[in-house]
């Protein structure tokens, strides 16, 4: 029987996104070269699998990535963002997707005109239509809540949320009615959010925007959110697309 793949917290012990994203059973196969490490896991978007890497030094990012894409078939690969260019030099790589990922602890927090929806609240997708990102719709079993914003019968904001096998609580599919931006109702259904972690014993809530959502960003910035991570995901297998 072969042994289980070391885990990539070995390597990188700290590293805040491999605490809130990745739990050890993730990786298939894992490769570490000096402070950098690669994992090589299941995505929902392609049977091959997919090889994520974290560190700073890029001639041993490189060199990790390198190991598992010619060992494996992939679909593609996710590195940091400062190190893109160069792995795409040596794997190669198509669509590149920037996005950055962030994190918070969680904390009491006092909103009062938060609803929570049903899980196949119809109104949730309708209204997930006018977001360009969103990928995970009302009747997915992976969102354990939805929260939302109500004016007579009208959804006007919506945030989802994933619990992370870490325990944090990973938000999703945060969107506005275009006719209601700018009255911060999206702030208010994620410190809603926010604050039902916290009540509900959550350590921490994390999230992953697109890298140039400059409305997001103040958002997020502004109800405490620390970014972490930015990566640039790529495409190896022939015909694949990213999901939004």
């Amino acid at each position: 029987m072969q042994s289980p793949s070391p885990s990539p917290h070995l390597t990188r012990p700290t590293d805040p996104y491999l605490r809130w994203m990745v739990t050890a059973h993730d990786a298939r196969e894992v490769a570490s070269v000096g402070s950098s490490v690669a994992w090589w896991h299941a995505v929902p978007w392609t049977p091959k699998g997919w090889v994520t890497a974290r560190g700073e030094d890029q001639a041993s990012l490189v060199a990790a990535v390198t190991r598992l894409v010619d060992d494996h078939e992939v679909g593609g690969y996710t590195v940091p963002q400062e190190a893109a260019s160069t792995v795409q030099e040596a794997v190669g790589g198509d669509e590149p997707r920037d996005w950055c990922w962030w994190h918070r602890e969680t904390t009491p927090e006092r909103v009062d005109a938060v609803d929570v929806l049903e899980r196949d609240d119809p109104r949730i997708n309708v209204l997930l239509e006018h977001s360009d990102s969103a990928y995970m719709l009302a009747g997915d079993e992976r969102v354990t809540r939805w929260l939302g914003i109500e004016e007579s019968g009208a959804l006007l904001a919506v945030a989802g949320v994933v619990i992370e096998d870490s325990g944090a609580w990973h938000l999703v599919s945060v969107c506005t009615d275009p006719d209601h931006r700018g009255r911060g109702l999206a702030r208010e259904v994620c410190r809603a959010m926010i604050g039902d972690a916290h009540r509900l014993g959550a350590p921490a809530v994390v999230l992953e925007m697109f890298s140039d959502n400059a409305p997001g960003r103040r958002v997020y910035t502004a109800l405490g959110f620390t970014e972490e991570a930015r990566f640039r995901s790529c495409v190896l297998e022939p015909g694949l697309s990213l999901p939004s």
